[in-house]
């Protein structure tokens, strides 16, 4: 069993690596260990064509994997991503651009039995890895399949389709053994014209652990995700110390709206839910403090 080093600020973390089997007729497209890391260029248009309200985010981001946890059955993967991009939004006589950067938290969920089966535990139609895990058998993101002589495999899927809404998400995967996901591209459209497109580009993977610092000293208070939402988004922050902290939610006005947080943390990332179903579509503020540090970032509720 081999052992690594991650280093995160001031911490040093001890993993130790998951040796999995390669299966004889088929390989692994996707390698899963600590410390491995992909950077996308990345395309996203988003918003409501008939409000004729829509968002466009391109910029680079970089995913990298921080911890696992195994069970019997299942390995959960932990993730970390940090983006740096613009935002144009686009309104009916006028565009805005914003140069923003976030840090985004998710779970991959492995099936340690048949091809390794990967899900995330909610939907998410704006990641590089879109793995549903409500998907239907035959449209199903599996770590282990079958390549041509190149090692190149393309996967058009349709793992996710909601009768009620009328969302329909069709997704093409490009990928290549030794790399994982090269390229993808994604489409939604809903019965109400709220439309999402996506496009990541690898522009450099590194499968083998080396010392990384994402994670850093530093407060931290990332750009809620998804946004816009409907009705629910995720805030994250990181805090590198322990201290009373609050977190708020207010409106154009100053109003507030909602306190999620308000009580001391000690350090480390947290990860709180904030439900905008009985509020109006509109532009919202959420504050965070902590100690002295105090940091504001605007979220869109679009219905």
């Amino acid at each position: 069993m081999k052992k690594f080093v991650l280093v995160f600020g001031l911490h040093v973390i001890f993993f130790s690596q998951k040796i999995i089997s390669q299966q004889d007729s088929l390989s692994d497209i996707f390698q899963l260990e600590v410390g491995n890391n992909w950077v996308y260029g990345f395309d996203l248009n988003y918003g409501n064509s008939e409000l004729h309200h829509t968002f466009k985010d391109n910029g680079i981001v970089k995913y990298l994997i921080i911890n696992s946890i195994v069970s019997l059955d299942s390995t959960i993967w932990n993730f970390i991503g940090e983006r740096n991009f613009t935002r144009y939004t686009y309104l009916e006589d006028d565009t805005v651009a914003e140069y923003l950067n976030d840090t985004i938290f998710f779970d991959i969920i492995e099936k340690n039995s048949g091809k390794h089966e990967l899900s995330i535990p909610v939907n998410d139609f704006f990641s590089a890895f879109p793995f549903f895990y409500n998907s239907a058998d035959s449209e199903k993101f599996y770590r282990y399949v079958s390549i041509d002589s190149l090692n190149w495999i393309s996967l058009n899927l349709i793992p996710f389709i909601d009768l009620q809404s009328g969302k329909r998400y069709i997704v093409n995967y490009s990928l290549y053994k030794t790399r994982g996901l090269v390229s993808t591209s994604g489409h939604l459209l809903d019965s109400n014209d709220y439309f999402i497109q996506t496009e990541y580009l690898l522009e450099d993977s590194i499968t083998d652990i080396e010392v990384l610092n994402l994670v850093t000293n530093n407060f931290i208070l990332s750009q809620n995700y998804p946004n816009p939402f409907n009705p629910s988004t995720k805030i994250s922050w990181q805090s590198p110390v322990g201290c009373w902290q609050t977190l708020k939610v207010y409106d154009v006005l100053g109003r507030e709206v909602a306190t999620l947080v308000n009580e001391y943390k000690p350090a480390g990332s947290y990860e709180v839910k904030f439900n905008g179903s009985k509020l109006s579509s509109t532009v919202y503020f959420y504050r965070l403090q902590a100690g002295e540090f105090v940091e504001s970032k605007k979220m869109i509720l679009m219905k």
